[in-house]
């Protein structure tokens, strides 16, 4: 050995140095501890890989690297009792390695000190490049241990920085000058600090004081990332790829940007929420910020510049969705949660369970408004229940629809003709609105649109006019918005039409009371029509998401658009007092609301990969619009009108139930019940009455 370090030595060091490092190897190979535990991390997955409660530390020399080592070996682990000797693990003390401490500072700490080595800018680094590890000495070490572990590594380090030689340090400093240019691409910049939600004491932790995030642009089209680092040493400490689904908010009165770190293929299990509190953040800052996050999340989902596809203003529009609290102070004060009648959703609720043999799961339901009756989707037909406010929920009996298609269930299904009458779309023949006859028991009509190959959606000319007689619907295709007139004896029922030379990808159609017309589009957008036949008043850019439901208050002054992790709720007053259907918004668009769970929650309930079903206002002909209802995996969730309108977006009441959500809204005419529907059942819950 002796004459393999010299050979070695002499290669790499100058006069009196080989003598220095003999006397450092012989000291510190003589320390050993056997009070510390490891923690190794994945940096992209921001998650502890493996956990080692009992670990035996000690730093070694490796002759054929020529490199010391902290050595950490006979690991266990909780599950594991028994030490494994030939389980190694080796961290190499290199230069400008990112090493640091942290000492407990709370008698309740179960450890004395914790050393972090990161190697995240090492990635070529045999077996520990790319990740971090944290070495803890328990309580139990004693103070010389902890203490010559902490010289001994200062010692060591100090020499490997004065023997590097020259060509090492000109590689440096090129990877320097390539990470600068690493981080110079980004729309945002700002310092603070980092947190992250921990979720079993549902709670906001410090990761890490003094460091910057960044908006970030990487190589490649349409691929951004929002990325935490340590300024002086340029190590990342987090960094998430911006997707399609990727969830973040702006909270403007805090200077706080809120997002769940994940992947495209990372299950419930490995979010994790983050939270960055930035240092003297003021209202322009928000601005970039919010316009770069925008810009982010809408070219990942519609591979377009944004630049390029949305007028200066509507940017902004878009911006302003990503912004939470923007209640002034004034505002504040005229709302007192103490008026509000209802507060939470009660543990009891009334609930039909289908019959055993069922075939099909339930897919949707819909209300009659005149009559006590619910109609529940499935199958080739659908189920018909009581819903007498006295007696509770009753099954009448099962009604097939679709005979000669089994399996697939109805779409789009509306009570028509004093709710004499259903129309639905069948899924094989998406060219016809058919209409089924109640005291008939039986299709008697097929819709045709002119000219129309597949129908999208459908609504009645105005909001319930379900309970009046043989009223006029509108419907849509991806180019198109049609009138049709049911009375009209021959097959195409079109009695105006506009349709587009652009494929605008309409996919919902809803009216308010007053006949004015809002249709959504499978790129995000919405247009808003005075009545059929006419241009457009006004376009909403939306931010990037599906419409996957549309719903508007009763006089039109807020539409309700449901996406796949979110759901807008967008003023259409103007200061003149007039809507966006009746004229032209422009620069005056008012902000919009944009409803979600708390990244807490989504992170706590595991509920990364599921969808928002319809969301709606609760409905009647002689009540206001008071609060929305709306599901999400096993959960319904309520927000408060009141509140919302208030910019207070992040308190809403949420319940889980037994089995996923198929759809929930409130019952027709009531503000305390909730109808729900679930894969076998039909549930009514009852919101909790203020005490």
């Amino acid at each position: 050995m002796a004459g393999i370090l010299r050979r070695f030595t002499k290669f790499i060091f100058g006069e009196g140095e080989e003598e220095e490092l003999n006397a450092l190897i012989n000291k510190v190979e003589q320390y050993k501890c056997v009070h510390t535990r490891l923690y190794c991390f994945h940096t992209e997955s921001a998650t502890k890989m493996s956990i080692y409660t009992k670990a035996k530390a000690s730093l070694v020399w490796n002759d054929s690297t020529g490199k010391f080592f902290v050595c950490l070996e006979n690991l266990c682990d909780d599950d594991d009792e028994d030490e494994d000797e030939e389980n190694q693990i080796f961290l190499p003390l290199i230069k400008d390695l990112n090493w640091n401490l942290d000492e407990s500072k709370n008698d309740d700490d179960d450890f004395a000190i914790k050393h972090f080595f990161d190697y995240t800018k090492q990635k070529d680094l045999k077996n520990v490049g790319g990740g971090r590890y944290e070495v803890n000495f328990t309580t139990d070490a004693k103070t010389d241990e902890i203490e010559n572990f902490e010289n001994y590594i200062n010692d060591i380090l100090d020499f490997v920085e004065k023997i590097t030689p020259a060509e090492e340090t000109k590689e440096s400093t090129q990877a320097d000058e390539e990470e600068k240019k690493e981080f110079s691409d980004s729309l945002f910049e700002g310092k603070g600090t980092l947190f992250q939600y921990n979720n079993e004491e549902d709670k906001n932790e410090v990761v890490e004081e003094n460091v910057k995030f960044l908006v970030q642009k990487l190589e490649g089209d349409f691929k951004y990332a929002f990325t935490v680092i340590v300024e002086d040493v340029g190590e990342i400490l987090i960094q998430t790829h911006v997707h399609e689904g990727t969830q973040a908010s702006i909270n403007s009165s805090s200077g706080v940007i809120m997002w769940i770190h994940d992947t495209f293929t990372s299950g419930d299990e490995d979010l994790n929420a983050f939270v960055f509190y930035f240092t003297n953040k003021g209202e322009k800052d928000i601005d970039i910020l919010s316009k770069a996050v925008s810009k982010c999340i809408f070219e990942c989902q519609r591979k377009v510049s944004i630049e390029d596809n949305v007028k200066e203003e509507d940017m902004s529009w878009m911006a302003d969705a990503y912004v939470e609290d923007l209640r002034e102070e004034e505002d504040k004060s005229e709302y007192n949660d103490e008026d509000e009648e209802y507060q939470g959703i009660d543990e009891s609720y009334k609930d039909m369970i289908m019959e055993d043999d069922q075939e099909y799961d339930n897919k949707d339901f819909l209300q009659a408004h005149t009559y006590d009756r619910a109609f529940v989707v499935r199958g080739e037909g659908f189920g018909v229940y009581g819903t007498d406010n006295d007696s509770g929920l009753s099954y009448c009996g099962d009604i097939p629809i679709l005979n000669e298609y089994s399996g697939a269930p109805a779409e789009n299904l509306m009570l028509h003709d004093n709710e004499n009458k259903l129309l639905f779309i069948d899924p094989q023949e998406k060219n016809l609105i058919k209409c089924y006859d109640f005291e008939k028991d039986k299709v008697v009509e097929e819709w045709e649109g002119e000219g129309v190959k597949k129908f999208n959606s459908f609504f009645g000319e105005t909001k319930n006019s379900q309970s009046t007689p043989g009223s006029n619907i509108i419907a849509c295709s991806d180019k198109g918005m049609y009138l049709m007139d049911p009375r009209v004896n021959t097959a195409s029922k079109n009695v105006s039409q506009k349709v587009y030379s652009t494929n605008y990808l309409f996919s919902k159609i809803t009216a308010n009371m007053n006949g004015n017309i809002a249709v959504g589009s499978k790129n995000g957008e919405i247009r808003l029509y005075t009545k059929m036949g006419q241009t457009a008043k006004t376009m909403l850019p939306g931010i990037g998401q599906e419409i996957t439901h549309l719903d508007v208050s009763q006089d039109g002054s807020w539409i309700l658009a449901t996406c796949k992790n979110y759901i807008l709720v967008i003023p259409t007053k103007t200061k003149s007092g007039q809507t966006g259907f009746e004229k032209k918004m422009g620069k005056e668009k008012p902000k919009p609301k944009k409803l979600k769970l708390t990244q807490s929650d989504v992170v706590k309930y595991g509920l990364k990969k599921k969808e928002f079903t319809k969301a709606t206002f609760n409905n009647g002909g002689n009540i206001t619009e008071s609060f929305i209802t709306v599901s999400i995996g096993k959960f319904v969730v309520i927000w408060k009108l009141k509140k919302v309108k208030k910019g207070n977006l992040g308190d809403y009441d949420i319940k889980e139930l037994h089995n996923s959500v198929v759809a929930s809204e409130s019952k027709y005419n009531t503000e305390n019940e909730i109808m729900v529907a679930l894969p076998k059942s039909l549930t009514v819950e009852t919101r909790k009455k203020r005490k």
